[in-house]
């Protein structure tokens, strides 16, 4: 009986240590929960494929389409592709881009709401210095665009 009398304390201390580190975990996992993923986030991944479509348009036509709904038109997406899965709302499509402070590049596709944990997903697009052109899906601010249109 001494024996296991003994080890009781090292097995509740540890015990209260797999416990504390279970806590622990369990509030980073949802801090990174509210934080939306670019691997894992459907409207991200919307995103990425219509990144594709849009360099491809670019790559064949020398510059990007009027409207999303020119992408549509040669096959190469939906109409249902154009909408932000989480929201239901039409990404919002700006052709000649918006400059945004500390991005490179410009916005040209982003969320009409910021239905992503406060936050909107976008695809900015870099013209090479060879007529090619680079896409990127970056999260960004909910009000980072109310900061854009008040401008400098």
């Amino acid at each position: 009986m001494r024996r296991r009398a003994r080890h009781l304390p090292t097995l509740a201390g540890l015990l209260v240590s797999v416990l504390g580190l279970g806590c622990q975990m369990e509030g980073d996992s949802v801090a990174s929960v509210r934080r939306p993923s670019v691997c894992t986030d459907p409207c991200a991944e919307r995103l990425h494929d219509l990144c594709g479509q849009l360099l491809l348009y670019h790559a064949t036509q020398g510059r990007l389409p009027k409207s999303l709904q020119e992408l549509s038109a040669t096959g190469d997406g939906s109409a249902s592709e154009l909408v932000c899965p989480e929201s239901g709302l039409a990404y919002i499509y700006e052709p000649e881009g918006l400059r945004l402070t500390g991005q490179s590049g410009l916005l040209v596709v982003y969320d009409a709401t910021p239905c992503h944990s406060g936050m909107r997903w976008g695809i900015f697009l870099d013209e090479t210095g060879k007529g090619d052109a680079m896409a990127r899906v970056v999260l960004l601010p909910g009000d980072v665009l109310k900061a854009a249109a008040d401008g400098p």
